[in-house]
């Protein structure tokens, strides 16, 4: 599990900005993202609260997991 924070900027650097090849140049302005989320509250180092989470490893559910969150969030570029 990483830091919630963390989770939400390596899901928009996952997303290519940019890209151009042979003339053709493609530019993302925007998306959504809704995906399954395992979240967990705990403390940090200096005693404050922190969210962890991370994205689930498979689709197999069993009686004894966690149940999971949603992540719904959606991303403007702006100029």
């Amino acid at each position: 599990m990483i830091s919630f924070e963390q989770l939400l900027v390596q899901l928009i650097e996952d997303v290519v900005s940019d890209v151009s090849t042979d003339g053709l140049k493609l530019s993302v302005t925007g998306y959504q993202v809704k995906v399954p989320l395992e979240s967990r509250l705990g403390l940090a180092d200096d005693d404050t609260l922190s969210l962890s989470a991370s994205l689930p490893r498979g689709r197999w559910v069993s009686g004894f997991e966690q149940p999971l969150g949603l992540l719904e969030t959606h991303w403007e570029r702006v100029p």
